[in-house]
């Protein structure tokens, strides 16, 4: 319902402006601002929810957190603006402008660390492909690329990782830290098939009274069951 309250906001916009996407960077961003006003925050909170209430970089938790969110732009809107309202264009990322402030630049991550960079041809879009496939959990918290790509899919890996600095310094760290918790976990459950079963389930599915995940870093963890 929110979505189709955004889309159609969009469409009156659209509508009163000659029925054309903005063309320019500054066009983008005022368009941006005009069209979601109010209702940004609800349209966000449908973003999250599509995502099961995880980051679509990096998959933290979004709820109940430090830091913030915001919705991102995959394709960056400064230098695609004709895709500035097109949905496959957009996903929930963790951190605001404002966080930024309290993160070394080497520290950040996601979108507040990709800003305008962005190559077509190399990034791997998290709503066009499977992580999963491209990319290695470590258990020190650090990603890298599968050993099994083509040096060409090798090469789309670590460059969505670079970009995305999916191994900050902070995020190796929360994702180590996790990767720890839930290996003790499974350690202690080896002996009780059932109970690890149902613990796999706890971790890597969605809440079914919420939609959401209760703990981050999904591809991580799946790694550790097989």
């Amino acid at each position: 319902a929110l979505l189709k309250k955004f889309l159609n906001r969009v469409q009156y916009y659209l509508t009163t402006t000659d029925a054309t996407p903005p063309t320019s960077r500054q066009a983008a961003k005022d368009a941006w601002k005009n069209v979601l006003g109010s209702q940004k925050r609800d349209y966000k909170n449908e973003i999250i929810g599509e995502h099961n209430g995880l980051c679509g970089y990096t998959e933290l938790k979004l709820e109940g957190e430090s830091y913030g969110s915001h919705i991102e732009h995959i394709k960056p809107r400064s230098r695609y603006p004709h895709l500035t309202f097109n949905c496959k264009n957009l996903i929930i990322n963790a951190l605001t402008g404002e966080d930024e402030q309290y993160y070394a630049r080497n520290d950040l991550f996601g979108g507040c660390y990709k800003g305008d960079n962005y190559d077509e041809s190399l990034f791997l879009s998290c709503i066009e492909v499977d992580g999963n496939e491209y990319f290695n959990y470590l258990i020190n918290g650090e990603v890298e690329p599968k050993s099994s790509l083509t040096s060409i899919d090798r090469g789309k890996a670590w460059y969505t990782i670079t970009t995305l600095n999916l191994n900050s310094p902070v995020l190796v760290q929360k994702r180590r830290n996790h990767i720890d918790s839930v290996s003790s976990d499974i350690d202690e459950l080896l002996d009780d098939p059932c109970s690890l079963e149902r613990y796999k389930r706890q971790v890597t599915e969605p809440n079914a009274r919420t939609g959401y995940y209760d703990f981050p870093f999904i591809s991580a963890t799946l790694s550790l069951f097989q």
